[in-house]
């Protein structure tokens, strides 16, 4: 199988494209672009020579930028690409978990989270075959940017974490059972909106458990040692919306203004 996989050299991309590849199949990657004229039109040339299956990962994620304008892009390109499936081609779609968690909470999302949830709107109505999928928070042994992560898997497992406290009630999941997932996905097709759930998760103290390390302390609040532990996602000012970005309009309303506001901005680095 020739597959499309956007975000191959991501954390989770290159996983997955690992174990496509020892299954046999042959995996065209597209990564980010200076420009998104140099992306898109990258997307196309792959796109016009035969592909069976795409499974789009790319995406600029939650922590790498601080202009909100610039996640417009994660909805602009899933359009673009949207627009190339057929109906005889797999189609996996890798959302967020922030689309579920705060599925009510228009307000509450982050750009990135609205960024993903429109890109699913977009995606139910134009390829209705496709398969999307709401992963959990990851972790693993291998990290793209080592030290620049500081989600809690990254910091217990390089041991950076000083303190773990009791109301942090999120769970993780191993980026081998994503890739797992994935392959489920791309092999049986199925038809609509999947949250991850594997049949295992770690918490904190289970993950410093496998990890073997003890150099934490356990606490009931952050502030009764002077430290307070900031979520990506949580109890944090909120980002300002995008100039003129109204998530609750719907994607046929919003797409003449990307048109044009879009396609020239360049990558933010």
């Amino acid at each position: 199988m020739r597959i499309l996989l956007t975000g191959n050299k991501g954390f989770v991309g290159s996983h997955v494209q690992r174990a496509l590849e020892a299954d046999g199949n042959e995996v065209v990657g597209l990564e980010a672009s200076p420009t998104f004229r140099e992306w898109y039109d990258k997307m196309n040339t792959v796109m016009d020579t035969p592909i069976d299956a795409v499974i789009h990962l790319g995406a600029i994620s939650n922590n790498q930028y601080n202009k909100p304008d610039i996640f417009l892009w994660n909805t602009y390109a899933t359009q673009r690409l949207t627009e190339r499936i057929k109906a005889r081609q797999t189609f996996v779609f890798f959302s967020s978990f922030l689309v579920g968690s705060t599925v009510h909470d228009w307000e509450e999302r982050t750009p990135y989270a609205w960024s993903k949830a429109m890109s699913e709107d977009y995606i139910a109505k134009l390829t209705p075959h496709a398969t999307i999928l709401r992963p959990c928070v990851m972790w693993g042994n291998e990290h793209k940017k080592a030290g620049s992560n500081g989600s809690v898997p990254w910091r217990l497992a390089s041991h950076s974490l000083e303190y773990l406290y009791r109301n942090w009630q999120r769970k993780y999941v191993h980026v081998s059972d994503v890739v797992a997932a994935v392959q489920l996905c791309l092999n049986n097709r199925p038809q609509g909106t999947f949250d991850l759930a594997p049949d295992r998760f770690w918490t904190n103290e289970a993950l410093a458990e496998l990890i073997e390390w003890k150099g934490y302390q356990w606490i009931e609040n952050p502030q009764e040692v002077g430290h307070q532990f900031i979520s990506t996602h949580e109890n944090r000012e909120p980002l300002p919306l995008p100039p003129g970005w109204e998530p609750k309009v719907l994607m046929e309303e919003e797409l003449p203004r990307l048109e044009k506001e879009i396609a020239g901005i360049p990558l933010i680095r």
